[in-house]
């Protein structure tokens, strides 16, 4: 069960490295779902965020990577990340992120979430559609509504927005973390 969760992180990656290949050069500037970022701001804070979870699960220092070229340092950012989960032994032991210490398996979903989230706002931003596995973004709503249960009202995500119950299930995620669907 545990490869699986890794297994799916992997998928959500992929998709997420298909919608970064796509963007145009003239793309790069436009605005997201997240009004303070770009396009290059979003993608950089995924990238960020994978290196830092990898150091995590290392217990080391995040790793940098060579931000000029934006699809290989995502490309790379995944590679470390993925690394990271597959150590042996990392899902059941305590990982310590910025934000909180939490289970191994409990952290790759946390990565799942953010990642899909993430890409569905770059999917927005630049006019993709984004192929998350219905399935397992399904899974990922129920880990993100007890994941939410545990944070302040004034924490790292916006207040969940309405969304119709027979939205689509990427729809769904996102109005569940604060976006506006």
């Amino acid at each position: 069960m545990s490869e699986a969760l890794v297994d799916d992180l992997a998928r959500v990656l992929d998709e997420y490295d298909r919608m970064v290949a796509g963007i145009e050069t003239d793309q790069w500037d436009a605005p997201t779902p997240c009004t303070e970022w770009n396009v290059r701001a979003l993608v950089d804070h995924v990238i960020n965020g994978n290196l830092m979870f990898a150091g995590a699960l290392r217990e080391d220092e995040p790793r940098t990577v060579d931000r000029s070229n934006m699809v290989r340092a995502f490309r790379a950012g995944s590679a470390d990340l993925l690394a990271g989960f597959r150590l042996p032994g990392v899902l059941d032991k305590t990982v310590h992120l910025s934000f909180a210490d939490v289970p191994g398996s409990v952290a790759v979903h946390f990565r799942t979430i953010e990642c899909m989230v993430h890409g569905w706002d770059l999917a927005r931003a630049i006019g993709a559609k984004p192929d998350f596995p219905v399935e397992l973004v399904e899974r990922e709503i129920d880990h993100a509504r007890a994941a939410l249960a545990g944070f302040p009202p004034d924490g790292p995500f916006g207040p969940s927005q309405p969304v119709a119950d027979d939205a689509p299930a990427l729809d769904r995620l996102a109005a569940l973390m604060g976006r506006t669907v």
